[in-house]
């Protein structure tokens, strides 16, 4: 570097971008706002207007770099990582407090409707059931199941019989129960958000290979260098104000009154203008072109908030008052209903039932409470589980779908659009960004609309990416649930869990073992004891093609190729079988649940891996490893035959696992392990 001013030894490595930055006049505020509250300075400086100015201050700073563009520069020469998330200077449009107020609310941006666009979106289906048909919950999706898979989204309107009492709305849980928000920027959820946080964790990741020793790893010491928890701070919002229920849609009010009141409205529109009614409101066609248009080109800084994955028990919601003990008029008929969503992760015939792990949150239901504009990113449930939400009270909220059987063709847009996230492919599991409907039909991806409103329910399907917008202030709850048709979905979300290194929040082998023994249980006491009390709900489950036979079956066989060509010369013991009630375990390495199988060592007592990273659980002898399994191979293989029906698997299985006392009336081919159907 030459005729440097700078020491050597001070200038800095990396070099960084220096922007022009323009002054900018924020429109003035309404009368009535200015009232409200003494008035903000909103001149904005102008730090560098001349380039002379520029070029002399930059002359004696040569780590500066003027005149390059954002994709010119490099964050890292190492691996290429751009540091993509500078943008041009953005007029705040929101202002909260002032020197004479710090509570006021100061709207300043502007409603855009001539700039707003929002393509015409094919609707999901609308179902009204019958009081007969609502009062079995999965009984009525699976009646449904075929008009609504290929929209991966439906909404449904309860009888009018259906009137749960507005615990929500109690004086002491509306003023009193308090809970935090985060901010959402509406003006950075187009690419900004995802930049950021996948700039972010390129640095984590880059630490934590720098703090890793090559030597550590060759000895098999793994200790998570190339791992970042998708569900770490580097992927949630920045945490907002506190508010009780009353005071956050005093918030949402004000800011949805201030953001389209009559003074923001262009009357020159071709359609009725609404300055002569006070209580007018936008529509949420309107709401949804502005929100869009945000997105896509905003022109201010626009901030809104949002509490979600909030407790439901601590609001009181209809669906607590079962375990609350709260005394109501026909508290019955909600309290024991399966659309309570207290009740219906753990309905007979949803495999939720079956997990007893203390530390899986996915059994509780969650309150979500929002405002206009709030929103949340393009996402698939966890495990790719059903979900169902209610919404309680409040605006709209618009939601957009894209089915399963398109997700691979959506994670391949995210990719184009942001190269980057291919580095860390946990990002496609929870899509930090909004894009656009219009950009997902203009590359062939159907998206489907659906409006829900209070009292009603909307059912997402599995493996199904959905995005969520509110329309004003709104509290819904949500829970996931898991039918047996669930199971391949199941299947295949642990499977790319593991790839990507993510945690998992259930046991999906467990679930599907503990539904395996029960159904072989409810066949084996209907062949040999006469008891066929539970034996018509697995019908439909069993049998060479039923559900639970061929998931169970695919788990053997990758389950048998794996410990055939890679545990054949370990030690092996069988599992404890309380050794995951409470608390799961998992791999080390990729987090992949050990329910079935895990492999450990004498060295590490703690710590164990799925058979799929054995070689990084340590530097011992391969010999001195144990694989540790629930059943063996030709068990599991009698587990599969006995959901098929072959009777000899079941009399095997009745006679040893079930210790069931057989009837003598049997004839030798039932009885025999070598007979065949």
């Amino acid at each position: 570097m030459q005729d440097s001013l700078v020491p050597p030894g001070f200038v800095p490595s990396t070099s960084f971008l220096l922007k022009k930055v323009e002054t900018v006049q924020d429109s003035p505020l309404p009368v009535e706002e200015s009232e409200k509250c003494s008035t903000l300075s909103d001149s904005i400086p102008s730090v560098f207007n001349a380039d002379l100015h520029k070029q002399y201050a930059t002359k004696s700073r040569p780590w500066i770099v003027d005149g390059h563009s954002e994709k010119e520069l490099k964050y890292d020469s190492d691996d290429g990582f751009e540091c993509l998330y500078s943008r041009p200077f953005l007029p705040s449009g929101v202002v909260r407090g002032c020197p004479s107020c710090a509570d006021c609310l100061k709207v300043v941006a502007r409603w855009h409707p001539e700039d707003s666009y929002m393509p015409l979106l094919e609707e999901a289906p609308v179902f009204h059931p019958t009081e007969e048909e609502f009062k079995d919950t999965l009984n009525y999706v699976a009646s449904i199941r075929s008009r609504v898979k290929e929209h991966g989204i439906c909404r449904i309107v309860p009888p009018k019989s259906w009137q749960p009492p507005p615990l929500v709305e109690e004086k002491k849980t509306w003023e009193t129960s308090k809970f935090v928000t985060h901010i959402q920027h509406i003006d950075e959820l187009g690419d900004l958000f995802m930049k950021k946080r996948l700039h972010r964790a390129h640095l984590k990741m880059r630490r934590k290979r720098k703090r890793s020793s090559i030597k550590n790893l060759i000895l098999g010491s793994f200790n998570g260098a190339n791992v970042v928890d998708c569900q770490s701070d580097i992927f949630r919002f920045e945490s907002g104000p506190e508010f009780t229920l009353q005071s956050f849609k005093n918030y949402a009010d004000d800011f949805k009154s201030q953001y389209f009141s009559k003074s923001n409205i262009n009357t020159d529109r071709s359609v009725s203008s609404p300055a002569s009614s006070k209580s007018w409101e936008p529509s949420i066609q309107d709401i949804e072109g502005e929100y869009w248009r945000i997105v896509e080109s905003p022109i201010q800084k626009l901030e809104v908030f949002r509490a979600a994955n909030l407790d439901a028990r601590v609001f009181k919601s209809e669906f607590t008052a079962k375990r609350n003990g709260l005394k109501m008029p026909k508290s019955s008929v909600y309290t024991q209903s399966g659309w309570n969503l207290k009740n219906t992760p753990v309905l007979q015939g949803s495999l939720l039932r079956y997990e007893t792990c203390s530390t899986s949150s996915i059994l509780d239901p969650q309150l979500v409470i929002g405002m206009c504009f709030s929103s949340s990113f393009w996402k698939i449930e966890e495990h790719h589980l059903y979900s169902v939400c209610y919404m309680h009270l409040g605006a709209p909220r618009v939601w957009y779908v894209i089915p399963h059987q398109h997700r691979p063709k959506f994670e391949e847009i995210v990719k184009k659009q942001f190269p980057e996230s291919i580095k860390h492919p946990w990002s496609l599991l929870n899509v930090a960004t909004q894009i656009p409907p219009s950009t997902l039909i203009s590359e062939g991806i159907p998206v489907y609309r659906c409006v829900q409103y209070p009292k009603e329910f909307v059912l997402i399907f599995p493996g199904s990416y959905h995005s969520q917008l509110d329309c004003g202030f709104n509290c819904s709850e949500a829970v996931n649930f898991a039918p047996y048709d669930w199971l391949p979905h199941g299947q295949l979300a642990v499977e790319r869990y593991s790839d990507f290194h993510r945690k998992t929040s259930i046991s999906y082998d467990k679930l599907l073992l503990k539904a395996a023994g029960e159904a072989i249980k409810a066949l084996c006491e209907r062949l040999f004891v006469n008891d066929p009390s539970d034996h018509l709900q697995w019908t439909c489950f069993c049998g060479k093609d039923g559900i639970l036979a061929k998931a169970l079956k695919a788990r053997v066989k990758s389950e048998e190729v794996r410990q055939k060509y890679l545990c054949i010369t370990l030690q092996k013991q069988v599992m404890e079988d309380d050794v995951d009630i409470s608390t799961k375990r998992e791999c080390i390495v990729c987090f992949y649940d050990l329910h079935l199988s895990a492999v450990g060592c004498s060295c590490s007592p703690d710590k164990y891996t799925c058979l799929r990273h054995v070689k990084l659980l340590c530097s011992c002898e391969w010999s001195s490893r144990c694989l540790f399994y629930r059943y063996d191979m030709s068990e599991l293989t009698i587990m599969v035959e006995a959901l098929e029906g072959k009777q000899s698997a079941l009399y095997t299985w009745a006679k040893e696992k079930l210790r069931l006392i057989l009837q003598p009336h049997l004839s030798e081919d039932q009885r025999s392990p070598d007979s065949r159907d």
